[in-house]
């Protein structure tokens, strides 16, 4: 989920990373939702960068404007509805973030996110990447592959992301019935699910992290 335009930035002028999604679930839809940016396998690249103004035609936010987006986005996220607790923690040193909400519904926290999204983006459209419940079935949509970044990179860049992953991890306290993404994998006692791709097949459509688990 696309919730902090800093960091967006800074992991599409990285090649090797891991973004771990991850939702905890109870049967009344009530939760917790963790988003986890390890950028850490590129620290060194990252730590020049920025050092400068601009890196391949991008200007570079410094580290203070990004830690204020991540103030402005945990802010409005616990000023939400539904939201029980927004916090988030940050490595500078090893560039490693996590962000973590407490929500009384999944409609609440996509609410949430949404409105976070539009208010730092300052864009009308509703995020694109959402998790909602309806009728039993929980939707992950996903519009990974209409990042505007992607578009820009040349071939070499786009295979490099060969090397960046991204997890999806949902746990529930009821099994899983069955899953749409042929890519994810059901815990043996059948209440979690496991999805995980390479960026480059997410960007270039080989694969996806939406998904629909009925229950």
């Amino acid at each position: 989920m696309k919730m902090i335009l800093g960091l967006t930035i800074l992991f599409s002028l990285s090649s090797c990373f891991e973004i771990i999604e991850e939702l905890d679930l109870k049967k009344d839809h009530s939760g917790d939702f963790t988003y986890t940016l390890n950028m850490s396998a590129s620290r060194l690249e990252l730590n020049t960068i920025l050092k400068l103004d601009s890196f391949k035609g991008r200007a570079i936010p410094s580290a203070k404007d990004i830690t204020a987006d991540m103030d402005k986005a945990i802010l409005l996220i616990r000023q939400s509805s539904g939201i029980n607790k927004a916090v988030y923690t940050k490595n500078w040193e090893d560039y490693i973030f996590e962000f973590k909400i407490s929500f009384d519904s999944l409609a609440a926290l996509d609410r949430a996110l949404n409105q976070t999204y539009q208010k730092l983006s300052k864009s009308k459209e509703p995020l694109k990447d959402r998790l909602l419940m309806a009728n039993g079935l929980l939707k992950r949509t996903s519009r990974l592959n209409r990042l505007s970044w992607f578009k820009k990179l040349n071939s070499k860049e786009v295979q490099d992301l060969s090397k960046a992953n991204y997890t999806c991890v949902y746990r529930f306290q009821e099994k899983i019935k069955s899953q749409s993404n042929t890519h994810a994998n059901t815990s043996k006692n059948g209440m979690a699910s496991l999805l995980k791709s390479d960026i480059k097949s997410l960007l270039k459509q080989q694969k996806s992290v939406a998904n629909t688990i009925k229950f």
